[in-house]
């Protein structure tokens, strides 16, 4: 009744990958309560529910024509017969997972101390100063830390022309995103534009970029007016873009700036969004809480500029949204964190962080 023994990678007690760390699947409580009590304390069991949508014709395949008396395999579909197993019908079956260590006591505890030891500075805040020296590319912007390697979390403003920051609230972090705003400012040939729409960035903390507030729309017309004039460069020298800087575009309220900005303005910014990544010159970061996201990302235009299976994710909540396409589990998922910490979207996995700060 119980499957065999595996060793797993798993995101368990010490909070990172562990190769020793073993699990063994059961199809009845009893047996795997009994397993879990057989083992010895130091191994630190632990045990787990839960269950799974199968058909009737895979349960045959494995040899079961009857119900579970027990009620652990259930019937859900419309055209149930009774307690035999249709293969036309779809059932849920529940199983145990029985964790623990597969080493000994000793083992158990200098992996421990191991552990505590290489996080000792985990609560410590990541700030610029921290990454200044690998700072270098677009294709490689520091924004944290990852929590598992303690490798320094990149995102690739190359590959992604235009990038999504989101979160229930990202602008409860302000000090993240004007620390993002410092790094990217640092990157040799890059000049960085901030429009702060909702007011929540200290403006002398940003060092030397362009700022602009609420409706922005100087701002939008003096940048609509550069892409202009790269665009028609493009049509007569396209090898003299490669050596004109990259224009970076932080826009803090996305959804509100569209909102205020006259129509003729609104066009003229989403014409450009959706150039960025041929021109190459202009990338796009926008920075909304994931309700704004979500309806701007009905937009066609959105659609196709924004790769949504990228991105990052500010503080909790990850796990209770389907807008930024994860691929993790949402087991493997912490659904409360601080607004310190984050995930990195890569490709759809979701990957811990904690992120920069500016000081």
């Amino acid at each position: 009744n119980d499957l065999d023994e595996k060793f797993i990678p798993t995101t368990d007690i010490l909070g990172g990958y562990n190769p020793n760390r073993k699990v063994k699947k059961f199809y009845d409580y009893d047996e795997a309560k009994n397993f879990m009590n057989s083992l010895d304390k130091s191994q630190e069991p632990m045990i787990d529910f839960f269950d799974t949508t199968i058909s009737g014709k895979e349960l045959i395949s494995q040899g079961i024509t009857e119900l579970d008396p027990n009620g652990n395999i259930f019937c859900v579909s419309d055209n149930c017969n009774n307690n035999v197993v249709d293969e036309n019908s779809e059932y849920v079956r529940n199983y145990w997972e029985v964790y623990y260590w597969g080493i000994g006591y000793n083992e158990s505890l200098k992996l421990k101390e191991d552990y505590q030891h290489k996080n000792d500075d985990w609560g410590t805040p990541y700030t610029f100063e921290d990454v200044e020296d690998s700072l270098g590319k677009l294709s490689s912007i520091p924004i944290g830390i990852e929590k598992d390697s303690l490798e320094p979390a990149t995102i690739n403003l190359e590959k992604n022309g235009c990038y999504t920051i989101t979160g229930e609230e990202p602008t409860d972090n302000p000090m993240f995103i004007q620390g993002l705003v410092k790094v990217i400012s640092k990157i040799k040939n890059t000049n960085v534009i901030v429009m702060d729409v909702t007011s929540t960035l200290n403006k002398d903390s940003l060092g030397d970029v362009i700022y602009d507030t609420k409706s922005c729309s100087k701002t939008i017309k003096a940048i609509t007016n550069l892409y202009k004039k790269e665009k028609e460069t493009s049509k007569t020298n396209i090898s003299s873009l490669a050596t004109l800087p990259k224009t970076v575009c932080i826009i803090n309220g996305i959804a509100d700036l569209l909102e205020k900005s006259s129509l003729e303005e609104k066009n003229e910014f989403i014409n450009m969004i959706k150039e960025a990544r041929s021109l190459n010159t202009f990338k796009f970061i926008a920075i909304d809480n994931i309700d704004n996201i979500k309806t701007t990302s009905y937009e066609p235009w959105y659609k196709t500029s924004f790769d949504l299976s990228e991105g990052l994710w500010i503080g909790s909540g990850i796990s209770n949204q389907f807008t930024l396409r994860v691929i993790t589990s949402a087991r493997e998922l912490d659904d409360e964190i601080e607004p310190s910490f984050g995930y990195i979207v890569e490709k759809g996995k979701a990957t811990q962080v904690k992120l920069i700060v500016d000081e």
